[in-house]
């Protein structure tokens, strides 16, 4: 089930229409989910003519001075990792080389905590683009903020690219309109509310099969992966209302 949260922001992402204020939004959820840093970049896309990849960023001046003048993408391995998963991820989890590690120690220097979480965005073309949170915080209590945290900023990241592309880029107002059937919007409702495969076929009384068949086509439709994506997608478009 959507929570009261998730909900909330995207009312307000729907009524952003200026950059700056989609930037400042995104930037106010740090502190109402409890993190201490937000950031939302976009590494490629071909919609994307920027050299600048991120968008919306809540790091001092002085560590992205540093991190841009000292060419760190290079050496980031939250960027690395980006790259290759399609799932979310732990900054403490990373296998790092020597350099890796010293890059994480500097960030440290700056006040950024080792405990971090991205979540990698990918859609068509080899479009990539993340949202990383992290907070200083003991194990104990990080671990209570990914509890509550993790659906709504895995949510809201994915949201929030869709709605860019879609406000602020070189394709907006030219994406066609995307027609799913009854059933694949159906499935994808129950999916937003929370449920399983297994639980949306024995609420429509169906075989398994038939609701994973349901949403591969619309994961195929909305040109995207996999079934969180999607249903993320069908609301971000106004196709379903869960």
């Amino acid at each position: 089930m959507l929570t009261t949260s998730i909900q909330d922001s995207v009312t307000q992402l729907d009524k952003i229409d200026n950059l700056q204020d989609f930037s400042d939004f995104l930037l106010t959820l740090k502190d109402h989910l409890g993190f201490d840093h937000f950031t939302y970049a976009i590494f490629n896309s071909p919609n994307v003519k920027v050299r600048d990849p991120l968008v919306a960023c809540s790091y001092q001046n002085e560590w992205l001075d540093y991190y841009f003048s000292e060419d760190c993408i290079n050496c980031d391995p939250i960027v690395r990792a980006a790259q290759k998963s399609h799932t979310p991820y732990m900054w403490e989890s990373l296998k790092k080389n020597k350099t890796e590690q010293a890059f994480m120690q500097r960030a440290q220097d700056f006040g950024i905590s080792k405990r971090g979480m991205t979540i990698p965005i990918r859609r068509a073309n080899n479009e990539l683009a993340l949202v990383s949170v992290c907070a200083n915080a003991n194990k104990g209590k990080w671990n209570d903020l990914m509890n509550y945290s993790v659906p709504i900023v895995r949510f809201i990241a994915d949201y929030c690219h869709d709605a860019f592309i879609e406000k602020f880029t070189e394709a907006a107002g030219e994406s066609e309109e995307i027609k799913l059937t009854a059933r694949e919007r159906e499935c994808l409702l129950w999916t937003a509310r929370g449920k399983s495969n297994w639980e949306i076929a024995n609420i429509l009384n169906v075989a398994e099969r038939t609701v994973t068949f349901h949403i591969g086509n619309a994961c195929t439709k909305l040109g995207v992966n996999g079934r969180f994506q999607a249903t993320v997608k069908a609301i971000a478009h106004h196709i379903i209302y869960p």
